[in-house]
This record gives structure tokens, sequence and C-alpha cells, in this order.
């Protein structure tokens, strides 16, 4: 059997990763959360790749892939799950008052 080419083979990885980036949240579709009393939250993956957000940047560190996520406000305002970018430094300030309905509806 013969080898791959190099360059074909890294063609091939960024074909495969790009496939990957794609369905993450198939279009159409929103990821509900239950957001307890202040109302669900629905993420929409479409909307942070249009500001120009790659999936890779959340999964699989920030959020993993599959199965129940539950978090709370606390947890977001110690910068972890939404909290490590929605600080007012990469996104908007969750902590703030006025953003809540962003996420929250």
């Amino acid at each position: 059997m013969k080898n791959i080419p190099l360059s074909i083979a890294i063609l091939l990885c960024i074909m495969f990763i790009i496939g990957l980036d794609s369905y993450a949240v198939p279009p159409g579709k929103k990821v509900i959360y239950n957001g307890g009393g202040a109302g669900k939250v629905e993420f929409n993956g479409k909307d942070h790749r249009i500001r120009g957000n790659s999936c890779i940047e959340c999964h699989p560190d920030i959020f993993i892939m599959k199965g129940n996520i539950k978090m709370t406000m606390a947890e977001i305002y110690e910068k972890k799950f939404c909290g490590a970018c929605h600080d007012g430094s990469n996104g908007f300030d969750a902590k703030k008052k006025e953003n809540c309905n962003r996420c929250h509806k």
C-alpha cells in the first residue's frame, strides 16, 4: 500500500475539521436550556458564527458536545460556561441586568 502524500493528508484533515464545524448546531435548530426562574435560554450557534466565532473556541473545553449541561449564573459570573466570553471583554457582560433578556426568553 502506498503512503498518502503529506499535502493530501493535510487537505483531508482540514476538510474533516470544516465538516465537523458545520454540524455543531444545524441550521434552524437551537439548543434550549432550562433557564430557571429567569426563563429558558436558547442558544443558536449560527448567531455566534455570524460574529466570527468558531465552534472549537468553546468545544470541548468550555462545553461538552453531548449530554445534559447544568449551569448556574454563579458559575457564569465565575467565567465558566458562557461567562468564559460573556464577561464584557469578548461578549456582552452577563452580569449586567440589562443583558438578561439577551439569553433568557
